[in-house]
């Protein structure tokens, strides 16, 4: 039961930061000044949400399978 207990904590931990990352992206977007277009930046500030996500996750996934999984 404790790994189950630990696994939906770390799940609602990633769901927290994925909001908050989300957050920040919103807020980059609405205080860009135009030096850079809001397209290329959006995308940008995407991809890199994408690639922590998938970090995070691939911690999760090694950490409760006990698997080094490699992406």
């Amino acid at each position: 039961m404790g790994a189950n207990n630990d696994l939906f904590l770390d799940i609602v931990e990633f769901n927290a930061k994925s909001q908050f990352v989300s957050d920040e992206l919103n807020s980059l977007i609405l205080a860009q000044k135009g030096e850079v277009s809001m397209e290329y930046m959006t995308n940008l500030l995407k991809c890199r949400i994408l690639e922590q996500q998938m970090n995070e996750l691939k911690g999760l996934l090694n950490k409760h399978t006990n698997k080094d999984i490699s992406i």
